[in-house]
């Protein structure tokens, strides 16, 4: 995660937040299954965009540490099984990281 600390005095004028990250993209979001959430460890994840898919694809445990990482790059359908089993129980980000936007879903590994 990128953290930003900005010191604003009184009387001076509000600046716009800082792009990256928090571009979140609904319609991105809406693309993306996890199942079966919650899982084992085992899971697949697919992303129906109809279009060309390039980015990143990240999961964070609940300290914000990476756990996984992948380049996408798919046109139309992307899809993967992940296994986390050797991880703790808990729960876990799914971030998609595109040029168009950000997404993410909740992974809850019993």
């Amino acid at each position: 995660f990128d953290l930003f600390l900005d010191v604003i005095n009184q009387g001076d004028p509000c600046r716009p937040a800082p792009s990256g990250i928090s571009d979140f993209s609904a319609d991105l979001n809406s693309l993306i299954r996890v199942y079966p959430n919650p899982n084992n460890g085992l899971f697949n994840v697919r992303i129906d965009a109809g279009r060309r898919l390039k980015g990143d694809m990240v999961i964070l445990d609940v300290t914000g540490r990476k756990v996984f990482t992948e380049a996408i790059d798919a046109v139309g359908l992307y899809t993967n099984s992940i296994n986390l089993s050797q991880f703790a129980k808990g729960l876990y980000t799914l971030q998609v990281r595109t040029a168009e936007g950000n997404a993410s879903k909740s992974i809850s590994v019993e």
